[in-house]
């Protein structure tokens, strides 16, 4: 019995030191991420925000990620409601700060088109972490700083082509060794 124990014992201590990290070269990752917001003015305006992005992607060296996400954004004014649909590149630089918490910075860009006329360009910063729950499964909280621009002579507005958002995002990510 103690032969078993101890064999069972050595098995998960050799096979946990040659566990890949999951942020190496090499590795595959499936992730999406989920924003909610709404606002009330005194007026009586009501706005809210839906977004929903899933990614894939690659780490070609160790720390380093690039991945493709596609974009659904929902956003409702009045009851009146727009739907967006974008794709667009990201990279990240992932810290090594432990075993279970992995920070990173990033950039991407989405491109994407509301209805048939109206094309929105959003370049991000990302700020955020990957807390691991296995070695396979990561929860991520993200913290974005976007501008978005867009052609103001297809939209009855006055004012800037260019809108800068702060968001708060939580999301899951799944990494494939």
């Amino acid at each position: 019995m103690k032969k078993s124990i101890l064999f069972v014992l050595s098995f998960i201590l050799f096979s946990t030191s040659l566990a890949q990290s999951p942020v190496s070269k090499g590795v595959y990752s499936v992730s999406g991420s989920i924003s909610y917001s709404s606002s009330d003015e005194e007026k009586g305006n009501e706005s809210s925000l839906f977004l929903f992005s899933p990614s894939a992607g690659y780490f070609f060296f160790d720390n380093i990620y690039t991945g493709l996400s596609l974009d659904y954004v929902n956003y409702t004014h009045n009851k009146n409601s727009t739907a967006r649909f974008g794709i667009g590149p990201s990279i990240r630089y992932y810290f090594d700060a432990n075993e279970t918490l992995k920070p990173f910075i990033g950039l991407s860009y989405s491109y994407l088109k509301q209805d048939s006329y109206l094309i929105f360009n959003e370049y991000a910063l990302n700020v955020g972490a990957n807390l691991f729950m296995t070695n396979y499964f990561a929860v991520e909280g993200r913290i974005d700083y976007k501008l978005t621009s867009y052609n103001p002579s297809t939209v009855y507005s006055i004012g800037d082509s260019v809108t800068k958002t702060l968001r708060i995002l939580l999301g899951v990510n799944y990494f494939i060794h």
